[in-house]
């Protein structure tokens, strides 16, 4: 969330542990305000992943896009907000709308020889999914 608003992680680190535990802190808080909400009264956070999903989307692979909206083409106008800053040199205009990004979905490239992937995977040793109990205080 603040890597989406600002542009850049708040804790970073060339360590991914490092960063992990200078920001575990900041993640629990947050979420224990978000589950104290009154609307998330009466669910069992414990239980989570016990449950039965309301809604449990029809997926064929995971390229499959068919859940999502289908929006027209754009012209890949580039915003202005990222035609200034001290970014503006850092990428070529083509890529502008996903500066300051640095998720890796390693999932979807299982299957492919992309360079580089190999080195990458082995830096990366976080589950799956969120646990819900480092989840609670």
């Amino acid at each position: 969330m603040y890597e989406m608003l600002v542009g850049y992680p708040p804790f970073y680190s060339d360590e991914p542990m490092s960063t992990c535990r200078k920001s575990k802190g900041l993640a629990r808080e947050v979420l224990m305000k978000f589950k104290a909400r009154p609307w998330f009264k009466g669910i069992e956070w414990n239980k989570l992943y016990q449950m039965k999903a309301a809604f449990i989307p029809e997926v064929n692979d995971e390229l499959d896009t068919q859940n999502f909206e289908k929006f027209a083409e754009t012209d890949n106008q580039v915003p202005s907000a990222t035609k200034s800053g001290p970014w503006r040199k850092m990428l070529p205009s083509k890529d502008a709308n996903f500066m300051g990004y640095t998720y890796k979905n390693f999932e979807i490239v299982n299957d492919h020889e992309v360079p580089g992937i190999a080195e990458l995977k082995k830096k990366s040793n976080k589950p799956k999914r969120p646990i819900v109990k480092f989840l609670q205080l």
